[in-house]
């Protein structure tokens, strides 16, 4: 029987921000996002678990269409860009691109109240507790970019390295996704093969049928499996490429 649950938003992005925290922002002169609030007249994200859980199960991937309003792609792009623009990503960025994970940042969390809360309580959490129907436990929030013009993308890999645990990913969409510009790949079923333990997984073929590019859209949502193996090539194009993504494991 298919099970219909409607997936709310995000949580209020400034619910649990610390005054310590704009403290330091009031100090470095920096300008916190102002955010409107959610139109509450807006029907909720209706999503089958069931199929996708199918989907999920048999596959090692599943991709959810609009897993965020426009509302919700604007407050994400907001808070990734203002938190970009703390640490001086642009001064980076050349340098970046010539590195084996150029434009990747992990643990957002650590340093953002907002994506500690979204982590922990907010959509993606609630959505990827629903589709592996087990409790969680939060792990880091990262965004990923594949820079213009790059040499290098990521190689085949999977995200359970060192101790094959079970869990999932949700990587969000901020741009366009093409093979253009050095889209995702998952190879469909790698779950179900115990692969070395490595970034760049030797003998590894990218080309077979199973390999799978995800072409998707600003707002749509890729969610993998922590034993999926997937890449990214470089991005050729002049488009830019970002993501943001949340990861858990079960408990």
């Amino acid at each position: 029987m298919s099970s219909t649950i409607q997936l709310s938003f995000f949580s209020s992005p400034l619910a649990d921000h610390t005054d310590l925290w704009f403290k330091e922002l009031a100090e470095d002169k920096m300008v916190c996002p102002v955010f409107t609030l959610p139109d509450l007249n807006r029907p909720p994200l209706q999503i089958d678990y069931s199929n996708l859980r199918s989907d999920f199960n048999r596959d090692g991937f599943a991709i959810v269409r609009n897993f965020l309003n426009q509302d919700e792609l604007r407050e994400l792009t907001t808070q990734t860009e203002f938190y970009l623009d703390s640490i001086d990503y642009d001064a980076t960025f050349q340098t970046a691109a010539k590195k084996a994970f150029g434009g990747t940042i992990k643990n957002l969390q650590e340093a953002n109240p907002w994506f500690n809360q979204q982590l922990r309580k907010g959509k993606p959490y609630r959505f990827i507790k629903e589709l592996l129907e087990s409790e969680l436990k939060p792990a880091t929030t990262a965004y990923f970019e594949r820079i213009p013009g790059e040499s290098r993308g990521i190689e085949p890999h999977f995200d359970a390295i060192g101790h094959r645990s079970w869990g999932a990913t949700i990587w969000i969409a901020l741009d366009a996704a093409r093979n253009s510009n050095g889209c995702l790949h998952y190879e469909r079923g790698s779950h179900r093969v115990e692969y070395p333990a490595k970034v760049g997984i030797e003998g590894f073929d990218k080309s077979t049928d199973n390999a799978t590019p995800i072409e998707i859209d600003p707002g749509d949502a890729a969610i993998h499996s922590s034993l999926t193996v997937h890449w990214s090539n470089p991005n050729q194009s002049q488009s830019k490429r970002r993501a943001v993504s949340f990861f858990y494991w079960c408990t």
